[in-house]
């Protein structure tokens, strides 16, 4: 057993559903405790379990959870922003000309080291990640996250119409190389597979059904998509689809449930929300990309505990002088996190830890 003293903070319930003081604890002098791969204790100090192994990190340094992005594209990386305008103009002045380039591994290779160094550093441990088309390319992301001890949900993307031609396949390629992808990386350590069509305009109905089979044969494998992220969008998507609303596309062809991420879905109606609710669906809000793109907000109003999997961050409070002046002026635990949540950047992570290994570590 290892022991970490330190600053601790843990959110235990949703803010929005609950006073904010109730939704988290925390303990200026706490411990974890990890076994292996999991948390078996946390909290005061001085009720710490016995044994193990101390590591004393004092009241300059914080441990909270790692951070869980459930939406992103690798291959934009070498793109981040980039300004183009609307959703559609973004996508083919910039996204289309940048995913056809990983058509070579070697530059696939690249990207997959710069992405993981980037989410690692910036105290990202888990993620659900769109690849582009190329099944070798989204090999190499597996592949890479998996020599990092990554925690990730991974999919190649699935497209056949409405895209350059070099990046389209044909329904049935799409489905046979998601589905080798798919028994090779699903459920292999850290890892786990989502069947990734793009979104209703670049999909045929063929290919839909197609990863509805995928759906249907693989039931625990996620799916990740893109929903009602900008009012012309959805406009092509009725003008495509005109039997039904955007949500009902994918319900239709068996690809909504619990383990379903839709991207953005800024603009969904009342009835789409309800479905996507009985579906036990989820909405991935994006509100720096909506913003950027003028797309609008999503209307959002309405861990790291025994037993879960040791996943965390130690945090530098003195990372930089101005962080330190204000580390130490901070007046509670709120405080403190609002100053991080403004100031901090990728200096203050000191170290991440997957599973119970430390995976990446700040050096200078």
């Amino acid at each position: 057993m290892k022991l970490f003293r330190a600053r601790v903070f843990t959110p235990v319930a949703d803010p929005f559903r609950t006073d904010a003081a109730n939704s988290y604890q925390s303990w200026d002098d706490g411990y974890l405790a990890i076994d292996k791969s999991r948390i078996v204790g946390i909290g005061p100090w001085d009720q710490r379990p016995s044994g193990g192994t101390v590591t004393d990190l004092g009241r300059e340094k914080l441990i909270t959870p790692g951070f869980f992005d459930t939406h992103l594209h690798a291959p934009q990386l070498e793109m981040i922003g980039s300004y183009g305008g609307h959703l559609l103009e973004w996508l083919n002045r910039y996204t289309f000309p940048t995913e056809a380039k990983f058509s070579d591994p070697k530059h696939a290779e690249t990207i997959a080291r710069a992405f993981y160094d980037e989410l690692l550093r910036h105290g990202t441990l888990c993620a659900l990640v769109f690849s582009t088309v190329h099944a070798e390319a989204t090999d190499i992301f597996f592949a890479e996250a998996e020599r990092r001890g990554f925690r990730g949900i991974i999919g190649k993307t699935m497209m056949d119409r409405n895209a350059p031609d070099a990046l389209l396949e044909t329904a049935t390629d799409s489905y046979e190389n998601s589905r080798e992808l798919l028994l090779k990386w699903h459920n292999r350590g850290l890892l786990r597979y989502a069947i990734a069509p793009r979104f209703a305009p670049t999909s045929t109905p063929e290919l839909l059904e197609r990863a509805g089979d995928l759906k249907r044969e693989f039931r625990d494998a996620y799916v990740h998509t893109h929903i009602s992220e900008n009012k012309i969008e959805i406009q092509w998507v009725h003008e495509l689809f005109p039997e039904a609303e955007y949500a009902d596309v994918y319900d239709n062809y068996g690809l909504l449930d619990e383990r379903s991420v839709l991207a953005h879905g800024v603009h969904l109606s009342e009835e789409e929300l309800d479905l996507l609710s009985r579906r036990g669906s989820r909405i991935s809000h994006c509100p720096n990309s909506n913003l950027f793109l003028g797309s609008g907000l999503f209307p959002l109003h309405p861990f790291l505990e025994a037993g879960k999997s040791a996943d965390f961050l130690i945090l530098d409070l003195h990372a930089t002088p101005l962080i330190s002046i204000r580390s130490e002026r901070a007046e509670n635990i709120e405080d403190l996190l609002a100053g991080l949540i403004f100031m901090g950047d990728d200096r203050v992570v000191q170290s991440a830890w997957v599973a119970g290994r430390e995976v990446s570590r700040r050096t200078g």
